[in-house]
């Protein structure tokens, strides 16, 4: 992908310079990169009607060592941005909806959460967010709100979410401070 980027930007500015090569480039490196990203499966897609139209489409990276998602991000049907995110890295407390729906994708991977619920399906992810966001606070404050209406079993699957969110952010701030 890098080095796609690279090519083309140097072929469309016809006043650039030819390209040139640095030594410590691993040009190996960056085609095994292109490799994975052009290998990621789908896995699958979250769509957004208000106020613009915007689709989040994700892809596991296979044969990695880390867990690693792309997630690209349409709007009105044209590719706006892609991002590669390792789950372990994002923190809770302030997440976009790319990473929220990366993780959402782990939790899933790791069996950590079921077809009955999960980030996607709860009130983090009802709207679409590009700023980074509070998931945890906003999560913790819609349970609380199932809890003071005494709906027990929405209050019950969104504290087993929240709790499971709160867990993985403190093991990513661990994981940081390493």
């Amino acid at each position: 992908m890098k080095i796609n980027n690279l090519i083309q930007n140097n072929y469309n500015n016809k006043s650039a310079s030819p390209l040139k090569t640095n030594s410590n480039i691993n040009f190996n490196s960056i085609l095994n990169e292109k490799e994975l990203l052009e290998s990621a499966e789908e896995i699958g897609h979250c769509h957004y009607l208000d106020p613009i139209d915007i689709e989040l489409r994700i892809y596991r990276i296979n044969n990695t060592d880390e867990p690693l998602y792309k997630v690209n991000t349409l709007k009105d049907g044209k590719l706006t941005q892609t991002q590669i995110i390792n789950p372990k890295d994002i923190d809770m407390k302030s997440a976009s909806s790319e990473e929220l729906f990366a993780m959402n994708s782990y939790l899933y991977d790791k069996k950590l959460v079921t077809g009955d619920f999960s980030i996607v399906d709860s009130e983090i992810m009802a709207e679409y967010h590009p700023e980074k966001q509070n998931a945890l606070e906003i999560g913790s404050q819609w349970a609380n709100m199932q809890l003071s209406a005494n709906n027990m079993e929405s209050y019950l699957l969104h504290k087993k979410l929240i709790d499971i969110l709160y867990h993985l952010d403190s093991l990513s701030s661990l994981h940081k401070k390493e």
